[in-house]
């Protein structure tokens, strides 16, 4: 399965995902395809939801996406440098 999504999209959607141990399946973000084009990414710590839209995006996961679970190191290096013009 591979996807490939707008990294400043995904860490703004990760920030709502659930970091308690005992919450460990809201611990990611849920990749979809959009039926119209591009893919949802919808992430909650359960009291919190975040969906997105990334009209960019694609994914091939078949019909029912993935969750993807980065650590702290991982959703820095998403981080987009200032100057550069491709997030």
């Amino acid at each position: 399965m591979s996807f490939n999504v707008n990294a400043d999209i995904f860490r703004a959607v990760a920030l709502v995902q659930s970091t308690e141990k005992t919450r460990y399946y809201l611990a990611g973000v849920q990749i979809e395809p959009h039926p119209c084009g591009g893919v949802f990414m919808v992430a909650t710590d359960g009291r919190r939801m975040l969906v997105a839209h990334d009209k960019t995006g694609v994914i091939d996961a078949g019909e029912h996406g993935l969750i993807v679970s980065l650590d702290a190191a991982a959703l820095k290096a998403c981080k987009m440098d200032r100057r550069e013009n491709n997030p």
